[in-house]
């Protein structure tokens, strides 16, 4: 697939602004994720990502849940 012809590639060349989420379960039941928004560029075929915040769920304790964030400067 060529990604300059996908919708998410034409939003990010319009706003400059993206999200990236990634989660899993673990068995027997843990959800985990982590999220990274911020400022992204759309450049021949790729789109690159500046995070600004980041924010996970489940990876940093084995509490169900648990939330972290941070601001990226």
């Amino acid at each position: 697939m060529e990604l300059e012809r996908t919708q998410t590639y034409r939003n990010v060349a319009r706003s400059g602004r993206a999200a990236l989420v990634i989660d899993d379960v673990l068995p027997p039941w843990h959800p985990r994720a982590v999220m990274a928004k911020g400022r992204a560029e759309a450049l021949d075929g790729l789109i690159r990502l500046h995070p600004e915040r980041i924010v996970s769920r489940g990876i940093e304790s084995d509490v169900i849940g648990d939330r972290r964030s941070r601001t990226v400067t």
